[in-house]
Formats: C-alpha cells, structure tokens, sequence
C-alpha cells in the first residue's frame, strides 16, 4: 500500500505538463529524489541481526525522502500549531515528551528551542539547538508532523534504499555503510549469535577529519557528547546527499515490526499489517559500530520516546 498526498503546505506553483496529463507538485524543497529502481534489502546469512533476514529485491517507484533529520526548530514549529498531543487510529498520544529534560522544545515557554547543544566537537555545550535533530518524539508525534507537512513518514524500504544506494541493472548491488564499506576496526564485534559484519573491519580507527557518523565515540570518534547540528559529519553522506542516515539519531519508519522480512512487501511500500510496534531504523551517538549498518532494524513501542531517536519525512512523486 502506498500513500497518495497532496501538501496543503507544497507550493501552489506547478510543473508543466502534458495536454490532459494530471498537474504535478515538484517535491519540496530539502528533499532528495531517487528515481525508481530496485536495491537489495536485508541483511546477508552470516551477517547481522536475524529480524534482517531474509536478503530480498526491492523494487520501488520514484520518491523523495527529507536531505536532512527534522530539526527542533522545525518541529516546535509543529508543537505551537498542533499542541503536544496527537490522535491516531489507534487512539490519543503524546507526540513529544514535554517533562524530559532530554528534549530540546521547551513546551512551557511557548515551545520555544533551548540552547545548550554542543556546536563543534569537544566545543562547549552553549550553542542553540535549532538545528539538531528533534529527540524525545513518539512514533506518532512524528508521523503526526509529516502529515501536517504534507508528507508522510518513509517506508523502511525507501530508508534502506537510502542508505543503501541504488541495486545496479541487475538489482544486486548494496552497500553496508551509507559512504561505501570502510569502517575502522572497532565495528566488527562479535555478539551474541555471530558475527555483526561478514567482512573484517581492519581499517584505522577513525579520527575526527575523517568520520562518517556520529555514534560511541569508541567506535567514531566524533567529538560530539550526544547529537550533532544535522549534516555536520558530510563525508557519512549517501551517495545521492542524504545526511545522517547513519549516526546521530535512530529514526522511525512507518513499517510495523515482523520477526523476519517473510511476506514483506517487495515493492517499497510500508508493511502497516500485522507484526508489532514500530521499526526503527539507523544506528545513533548512543550506539556502537556494530549497530552503524543500512540494514539495521530494531522494535520498538511508538508510544516511547528516547533522546536518540528522531525522524525525517518523505513524499511521493511521480513517475
């Protein structure tokens, strides 16, 4: 199933387009296009977590995702138009989490942004945090903003496709990383069950010039104490200039949670029947290397909310 929207808040101003063809919007602005195409999702049998499995073809019509996270200045945006509260079909939600002290939205002073937030790494932490991503956001508070927008919340396969880059003529091609498939030595660990990455990862550690995500300092090294001013970590970019799809926050999907990718849709659309919960995807500065993969996935209730977890949004487009 796919969603069609039409954004009261995308301008009026049209493409041209063919006599009797229906008028279409142009993707708004801070949005990255992927054209339609196919890409590998999931994980490999010796590699990753067993919710990654099994490896299958996507093949996904054209769509835009958000270049960058939702910031906090964007969404106390949002709070001051549609309140803390949010109503879903499932029933009435907080969207935001007013009481944590982790939040960045300060709810009793008209959802005005706080300062605090470290600028640059090892800088002091008193610098605004408008252009960090939004943390302490539910599931639906952030499903909620994208539908205000005019958008919607992205489909676990276009994240992935991403992140992961396009699958190639023959559909097989994937990365592991957003920026290709270096990585310093201390993300291959093993846990648990086996192996996290099939490959040996016996590059250098990582110093700050040359990082590529925001994660456990021990795996990253990235000078920053939690989340980093959204884009700041450029070399991390996908190939198509999406910013932090790896490192900074985890970032909720549409998708509800299954055990496996069995019966997963394998045209790019959200899975919205059965399973549990929600799926998070991305690793964030409080996960370690291990967890630093495209193909990452992890449940989770939509009702919690975390000071690592945020979001970006995306539209549809047309062929």
């Amino acid at each position: 199933m796919r969603w069609s929207l039409l954004a009261p808040t995308v301008p009026s101003l049209l493409l041209a387009c063919a006599e009797g063809a229906a008028p279409v919007a142009p993707p708004p602005t801070g949005f990255t296009v992927f054209e339609a195409g196919c890409f590998v999702m999931g994980s490999p049998d010796d590699e990753g977590d067993v919710f990654e499995k099994p490896q299958h073809v996507v093949t996904h019509p054209r769509f835009a995702i958000g270049t960058h996270l939702v910031t906090n200045a964007e969404f106390s945006k949002f709070l001051a138009a549609h309140g803390p509260t949010c109503e879903h079909g499932e029933g009435v939600f907080p969207c935001y989490d007013c009481s944590d002290a982790d939040g960045r939205i300060d709810c009793a002073a008209g959802y005005a942004v706080r300062s605090g937030c470290q600028r640059v790494p090892d800088g002091p932490a008193n610098g605004s945090c408008d252009d960090h991503p939004v943390v302490e956001v539910s599931w639906y508070g952030a499903e909620a903003y994208c539908r205000w927008a005019g958008q919607r919340l992205p489909s676990e396969a276009e994240w992935e496709r991403a992140a992961k880059g396009p699958g190639g003529p023959s559909c097989g091609a994937w990365r592991r990383f957003p920026w290709g498939e270096e990585c310093p030595r201390e993300f291959q660990m093993e846990f648990f069950w086996g192996r996290y990455l099939r490959q040996q990862c016996e590059g250098a550690a990582w110093t700050r010039a040359d990082t590529r995500a925001n994660c456990v300092d021990t795996d990253c090294f990235d000078g920053f104490v939690k989340t980093s001013p959204v884009g700041a970590l450029p070399r991390g970019a996908s190939p198509e200039g999406v910013y932090d799809l790896i490192g900074n926050v985890g970032q909720w999907v549409m998708d509800r949670h299954h055990q496996s990718y069995g019966g997963a849709p394998s045209d790019g659309s959200a899975w919205v029947t059965g399973g549990r919960g929600r799926v998070r995807k991305g690793a964030s500065f409080y996960h370690a290397g291990r967890m630093a993969r495209a193909a990452y996935r992890v449940y989770d209730n939509p009702k919690n909310t975390f000071d690592f977890v945020g979001f970006r949004c995306a539209v549809d487009l047309a062929d």
